[in-house]
Order: C-alpha cells, then sequence, then structure tokens
C-alpha cells in the first residue's frame, strides 16, 4: 500500500513539475483599430473607424498536438468611432462632429494551434469585453470656427437653434460586448512574440437596434 501511494505521489509531483515548466505567463502591450455600425448605411457612410491602446496580462495553457489555451486580461482606452456631419441650419454652414471613447476590460478565450511552421500559429477563440467611462464628445464649427466651449459660441449656436453640449455619457452603451475572435501571430523563440486579431461583434452595441462593434488588433507578446 505504501509502494502505491509512493508511486501515486511521484507520478503527480512529475505531471506538476511537466506542466509547470511548460506553462507560461507574460504580459502584452496592443493597439486597435474599432470599427463600430449602426447598421444604417447611409449613417455609416459618415462614420470611421477609432483607434485604441493598452495591455495586460496573457497565459499560455500547452494541450496536445500544436495545441494550446490562451487566456488573456487586458486593460484597454479606446475610441469607438468618428462621426462627421456637415450640416446647413438657418443658412449657416455648420458641422459637427462627435467621437465616442471608452475604457474596457477584455477578456479573450483563444485557442491556438502551432505545428507546421516553426514559430507561426493560428488562433480562434471568444472576446468578452466590459466596457465602462463611455462618453460622446462633440466638436461645433460654425463657418469654420469651432463654437463648442467659447461663450460667445454657445450664444451664437442658440441663435440658429442648436445646443452647445460638448461632452456628456454615452448611457445607451451596453454593458458587455460578445465577439468571435481569428487570429494568427509568430513566436521569436519562447518568450517575444506578435499577434494580429480580428473580432467579429455578436451582441448590440447602444440602442441602435442594429448596431454592431468589430475590431482588429495588433498585439506584441512577452512570457516570462
Amino acid at each position: 500500500m505504501k509502494k502505491i501511494v509512493a508511486t501515486i505521489i511521484l507520478v503527480s509531483s512529475l505531471a506538476a513539475f511537466s506542466f509547470a515548466d511548460s506553462f507560461k505567463f507574460g504580459v502584452k502591450a496592443m493597439t486597435s483599430m474599432n470599427f463600430y455600425s449602426t447598421g444604417v448605411s447611409a449613417v455609416d457612410d459618415n462614420i470611421s473607424f477609432g483607434m485604441g491602446w493598452g495591455g495586460g496580462l496573457i497565459t499560455h495553457f500547452p494541450l496536445k498536438n500544436g495545441l494550446s489555451l490562451n487566456p488573456e486580461l487586458n486593460f484597454q482606452w479606446r475610441k469607438l468611432y468618428n462621426d462627421k456631419y456637415p450640416k446647413i441650419i438657418r443658412d449657416v454652414k455648420t458641422e459637427i462632429n462627435y467621437n465616442a471613447s471608452e475604457l474596457a476590460l477584455s477578456v479573450p478565450i483563444m485557442a491556438r494551434y502551432k505545428k507546421a511552421i516553426a514559430g507561426l500559429y493560428i488562433s480562434t477563440g471568444i472576446q468578452l469585453d466590459f466596457p465602462f467611462s463611455a462618453t460622446i464628445k462633440r466638436k461645433i464649427n460654425v463657418d469654420n470656427v469651432d463654437y463648442c466651449n467659447a461663450l460667445e459660441g454657445v450664444n451664437e449656436l442658440e441663435k440658429i437653434g442648436f445646443e452647445a453640449q460638448c461632452s456628456y455619457a454615452y448611457d445607451s452603451r451596453s454593458f458587455l460586448d460578445l465577439g468571435l475572435a481569428v487570429g494568427t501571430g509568430y513566436m521569436f523563440g519562447k518568450s517575444f512574440g506578435v499577434d494580429i486579431k480580428h473580432v467579429l461583434g455578436l451582441l448590440q452595441v447602444d440602442d441602435k437596434k442594429d448596431s454592431k462593434y468589430n475590431q482588429a488588433t495588433f498585439s506584441l507578446l512577452w512570457y516570462f
């Protein structure tokens, strides 16, 4: 009986050592391009992508046959969109620019396959984002003069029936984003790598019924 127990302990210890030796964790730095859509093409024509930056913690759990599981925990600031509307209000040339930005906790859970070419891998999985502090900022130009923050600008805008509110909370922003993620990357040795990923949004973003949010990210990886 003692020999059986000793054997079990030895095998368990070797397995734990083997897993610990192959398991890795590290850090990443990332930049993103963010694509917001209302689902209405006429409106989306005025919308351009926003940029984002962030970083976080990465892990690598090796499985079998070149497969691995790679959960992450990231924190990022991102601009969701830039929205520009040229208008004529009471014969006055007016341009209104909106941009939405936010902070977000991001949790990608990716499965990787690395077998055929040394260093190169492909990946797929899901990504959960938890946005907060979402804000919409507005810039108003009247006859090429920025009137948004100037007192005389507010008075001028009121004359043409426009409220000069320059920044306000994005209250209709959903509390959760869920996306299908696909990507590829390359490891230069055991520690340093680069990663490219596209996330296709699956959930409604705000109070617009057909709104969607997709993102593309480029990351630098460093495993300890």
